[in-house]
């Protein structure tokens, strides 16, 4: 009878060690389900955040070049500029020509200053958006539209100016005696971002723009997204890496997030 007892005793602490050790499996399979679920909807939720600042920075830099292809081919003023005038009407024309550009970007977000050189490049008219373009960056602007004036230099081109706390998408063109310079903040875009989230950085031409702790990843990141390519993500330098290009651009908008332990486990 006593010997009946122990291994009715036995198997219940058997029952019981089974049922604990499905109970734990059980356990161990639900974190494991919930952290993939965190994993995968947090990447989905910071890969969306990057799309939203690369479709509005894309529309952005649409709207600067439907703008300057308006002004460059189609406003008078400006048309009247590329010529050889007296200086009064040199002096008429580029007034009315600032006063246009100062109410568009007064109106509208996406463009954030102009720079118009004139007289084959002996004059100059420009307005900047304060605080979109610092007072300091502005000096640098207007000489890099003044180096457009040479007289090699044709066509439009998109150029990129990083200053200490900017950096700046600029589109330049000029046309005979005069050329024209518009200022686009290239951050404006995406200060809403919230930065907890990562660090954004930008890559054009194989090379990273701007001050970020990422620019030991630059050789990487120039072998990996390629021009048939849209958008790239994947671990990189123990971060976990989403980029995308913009439009019809060699631009490519980046952002990486560390990966740590708590990184993916904040459930």
């Amino acid at each position: 009878m006593a010997q009946k007892n122990i291994s009715l005793n036995r198997m219940a602490a058997m029952s019981l060690l089974v049922a604990y050790s499905a109970v734990l499996l059980l356990l161990v399979c639900m974190d494991c389900f919930l952290i993939g679920s965190y994993q995968k909807n947090r990447r989905m939720e910071e890969e969306q955040l990057l799309n939203d600042y690369a479709d509005r920075v894309g529309s952005d830099m649409e709207e600067i070049n439907s703008t300057f292809y308006d002004v460059f081919n189609n406003n008078r003023y400006f048309s009247a500029l590329t010529g050889t005038l007296t200086e009064m009407k040199q002096y008429d024309n580029e007034y009315e020509l600032d006063y246009s550009l100062r109410n568009r970007i007064s109106l509208e977000e996406w463009m954030h200053g102009y720079v118009a050189y004139y007289n084959a490049g002996r004059n100059v008219r420009y307005h900047m958006d304060t605080p979109k373009v610092g007072n300091e960056d502005s000096p640098r602007i207007r000489q890099m539209a003044a180096e457009r004036m040479q007289p090699n230099v044709s066509g439009w081109q998109w150029v990129f100016l990083e200053t200490e706390e900017h950096l700046y998408c600029l589109l330049f063109g000029k046309k005979r005696n005069a050329s024209l310079c518009m200022v686009y903040n290239l951050e404006q875009a995406g200060q809403d971002l919230p930065r907890e989230k990562g660090e954004l950085f930008y890559l054009y031409g194989g090379r990273i723009l701007g001050d970020t702790a990422y620019g030991d990843m630059q050789q990487e990141l120039a072998e990996e997204p390629d021009g048939s390519q849209s958008s790239f993500r994947g671990y990189m330098d123990g971060s976990y890496l989403y980029a995308r290009r913009i439009e019809n651009t060699e631009l490519w908008l980046c952002m990486a997030v560390p990966v740590t332990l708590f990184t993916y486990m904040n459930i």
